[in-house]
């Protein structure tokens, strides 16, 4: 028998499995804490270091479903903020989650450029970070952030090894397709969703001399 799902199919399936991998990190979380107390006087040094390990995996498995959710679920409305104050945000994430990467900027832009939202913007360009990084971990990405008229207009270029074809773009966009092993494939459509949210556009394509551009365009003011 075959089975017909809908978006709204999905998105109920999604809320429910990430309320019980939510539940499941945090009793696993709980009981090797729990063990961890009970057990310390009789440890050895290099047993305690698998209970921070254990830890840390119930956190991936949490940040995991907050992304999952800025997918399905309605994105953040946001507060109006300047460019400088989204970019110290994004790049000190950006850094703590990757600290061996290299982002370079442009001072094409300037810092206190009035922006209509700063949580969907930081949130996409996170991810837009994040994917360009994971596809060159040992090259510099670039961020360009410039004011064309009405528009925000922000680059990110990487040098990722892999050639990636037309057709491997159009599916970027959908959510869990990915070229990589051991990723999700959610990054892309989370950026995509939260500019959208924003009136806005993202495109990427591959670039000529080897990696990707994305590039991110924003209306400065709210489209009535």
């Amino acid at each position: 028998m075959q089975m017909n799902m809908d978006e709204q199919d999905l998105v109920r399936m999604n809320r429910v499995l990430r309320h019980r991998l939510r539940n499941l990190a945090s009793g696993i979380k709980s009981s090797i804490t729990f063990l961890s107390q009970e057990m310390d006087d009789r440890l050895l040094p290099e047993e305690r270091e698998y209970f921070p390990l254990f830890l840390d995996a119930c956190d991936s498995i949490q940040r995991v479903t907050d992304r999952m959710s800025l997918l399905f679920d309605a994105p953040p409305a946001g507060a109006p903020a300047t460019l400088g104050f989204v970019l110290d945000r994004v790049l000190t994430i950006v850094a703590r989650r990757f600290p061996a990467a290299s982002i370079r900027t442009t001072d094409e832009c300037s810092r206190n450029l009035a922006l209509p939202a700063a949580e969907p913007l930081a949130i996409a360009l996170e991810e837009i970070l994040a994917n360009a990084i994971e596809a060159a971990p040992r090259d510099p990405v670039l961020l360009d952030c410039r004011q064309s008229g009405d528009e925000l207009k922000c680059l990110v270029y990487d040098k990722g090894a892999t050639a990636v074809s037309d057709d491997d773009v159009r599916e970027f966009y959908q959510p869990f397709f990915t070229t990589r092993t051991q990723h999700l494939g959610i990054g892309l459509p989370i950026a995509r969703k939260m500019v959208t949210s924003m009136d806005g556009v993202l495109v990427i394509t591959p670039d000529e001399a080897g990696g990707m551009v994305a590039e991110l365009a924003l209306p400065l003011a709210p489209v009535m």
